[in-house]
């Protein structure tokens, strides 16, 4: 799951700094990830999930 969630973040091209902000091309007045990105894998299964936690701001 490591690459797909570096393959979201780098799309996303979400700022290293609070001050920068990411727009979507406009469409929101900022995008941000809020907390620490989670992994949790089945024990008995193949299946996984990531919570991202990202805070979408609209005008």
């Amino acid at each position: 799951m490591n690459p797909l969630v570096d393959a979201l973040l780098a799309a996303l091209k979400l700022p290293q700094s609070p001050l920068g902000k990411q727009t979507l091309g406009g469409l929101v007045e900022s995008v941000q990830l809020n907390g620490q990105v989670n992994y949790a894998e089945g024990a008995l299964d193949d299946r996984g999930f990531v919570r991202i936690p990202l805070v979408i701001k609209t005008a």
